[in-house]
């Protein structure tokens, strides 16, 4: 066998002993997965690296397409409530208006007004119908104050309807226009109550919004910093596994080319292409070494 063959054999036994201590002592999961990682290739481990990076990109990715979808439903949710407090609002002047007319025919008897009055109370009633189910899962106290608007705008129109100023007393007169005046307050009241409702809830789902916006930030901040820290670990540790141990080898092959008897091969350890080259390096350094040392004998034996 030359002494190449030989060098080679003894490092191939040395390095089968490395690793059977290597499995005995690195025996936890993390040290499984840096033995795993250390098995590989430089090109498989360009692409664990850069793969990891890149699911963990579409991984963000999924996130910022989730928050856009979560800010478009908070989004049709504050504008449903605005839409629910404008129409509050719009069924409070309608009663506010109805109210007036009331009031004015009792004082003036004045039929425009009764018509007015009513066509009011039609109007409101279209509203009252329109936003009664939208409250109905939302809100069921506004759910249940819209009910009861619904119940005195008819004794409303009963009151504007049983009106009749040629047949009543002084007396009579004045009592309606008591009773009319308590059943359009007592609906105002109402209305008013259900558009603070209303309004308190679109100020309690705009403030949930907020919150949600700056929830969704934070997050997207910290998924940028954990992205550009893997990145730059990434870069960083291809550098140092990579660059920097191709430098040495270039190095080691220079001073092994000059003749440097006393050169260390480092690098011998890795189990990828460069520690390949590096095991290559130390038979072919061990070899000369060992040449050298086989001349050296050979000529003290010819002088002798």
């Amino acid at each position: 066998m030359s002494a190449l063959k030989e060098i080679a054999v003894d490092l191939a036994a040395e390095r089968e002993d490395e690793r059977a201590m290597d499995d005995i002592v690195l025996g936890g999961p993390l040290s499984r997965f840096s033995n795993w990682f250390a098995d590989l290739t430089i090109g498989r481990k360009i692409q664990v690296f850069f793969g990891g990076n890149l699911a963990f990109a579409l991984l963000a990715g999924m996130f910022v397409i989730f928050g856009y979808f979560q800010l478009s439903d908070r989004s049709a949710t504050i504008e449903d409530a605005h839409g629910k407090v404008i129409a509050a609002e719009r069924l409070l002047f309608d009663l506010s208006e109805a109210q007036r007319h009331a009031e004015v025919l009792l004082a003036t008897s004045d039929p425009s007004r009764a018509r007015a009055a009513l066509a009011q109370l039609d109007s409101a009633e279209m509203k009252l119908r329109a936003l009664h189910p939208l409250v109905a899962e939302t809100n069921r106290e506004a759910h249940r104050k819209l009910g009861l608007i619904k119940v005195e705008i008819e004794d409303l129109r009963n009151q504007i309807a049983s009106f009749d100023p040629d047949n009543l007393g002084e007396e009579r007169r004045s009592g309606q226009i008591a009773d009319v005046s308590a059943i359009g307050g007592t609906i105002i009241d109402t209305a008013l109550e259900v558009a603070a409702i209303l309004d308190a809830d679109e100020t309690a789902v705009a403030e949930s919004g907020v919150t949600l916006i700056w929830n969704l930030l934070a997050i997207w901040i910290v998924l940028t910093i954990i992205l550009t820290v893997l990145v730059l670990f990434a870069e960083r540790n291809l550098n140092s596994n990579v660059s920097v141990a191709l430098k040495q080898l270039t190095a080691q092959m220079s001073k092994l080319a000059r003749g440097d008897k006393e050169v260390v091969i480092r690098g011998k350890d890795r189990k990828d292409e460069i520690g390949e080259m590096a095991r290559s390096m130390e038979i072919f350094h061990r070899a000369g070494l060992r040449l050298e040392r086989l001349s050296k004998e050979r000529a003290e034996k010819a002088k002798a």
